[in-house]
């Protein structure tokens, strides 16, 4: 990891979001899903620093109902 890399992973971490490509891996669902699920609604996602992101509260949310 570079460091642009590293200081994008601890703004994420520090605002409780998740990449679309770390999201996708913790809930075991491509990336192409999550990428359809959030332009459907089922999940939520915001845009920070030019990428759309998911916030961990809607991580926990879909595994806890899988």
């Amino acid at each position: 990891m570079d460091m642009r890399q590293q200081e994008t992973a601890e703004i994420y971490r520090k605002a409780g979001v998740r990449s679309m490509a770390d999201a996708a891996k913790r809930l075991d669902i491509s990336i192409a899903t999550l990428y359809r699920w959030a332009d459907k609604g089922k999940i939520q996602s915001v845009v920070m620093l030019g990428n759309k992101v998911i916030p961990n509260s809607e991580i926990i949310r879909l595994t806890n109902e899988q």
